[in-house]
């Protein structure tokens, strides 16, 4: 699945809300799409960190207006290094729930696998 193919399923109200490619410890999460009168259709799409700064994740929010079809990125982006260039280009992207890879990239305690 492409980076593309796994965007489109996340944004199009499936039971999936996030995406990452398996080499990767951080991924890409979806808010709950709006449903209210004026924002039908708005979400945000978070790119998390594998590692956090000060015990805290490290997330770069993009903004999504459905009604004008445009994107608001964050005004700290992450960099394009070729790590992340590389990943952005991958085929292997997977979906799933953000909760699940939460858990993978910072396990609790008994975490056994």
């Amino acid at each position: 699945m492409t980076l593309a193919d796994a965007l489109s399923s996340i944004t199009s109200g499936s039971a999936y809300d996030a995406m990452k490619r398996p080499a990767m410890g951080g991924y890409f999460f979806r808010s709950a799409i709006s449903e209210s009168s004026g924002t039908e259709g708005d979400f945000s799409l978070t790119l998390r960190k594998r590692a956090n700064v000060n015990s805290e994740p490290v997330d770069y929010v993009y903004s999504y207006d459905a009604s004008a079809g445009t994107w608001t990125a964050p005004a700290t982006k992450p960099e394009l290094t070729g790590e992340f260039f590389g990943e952005l280009m991958g085929d292997n992207w997977s979906v799933g729930m953000a909760s699940e890879f939460e858990n993978a990239r910072v396990p609790t305690g008994g975490d056994e696998w």
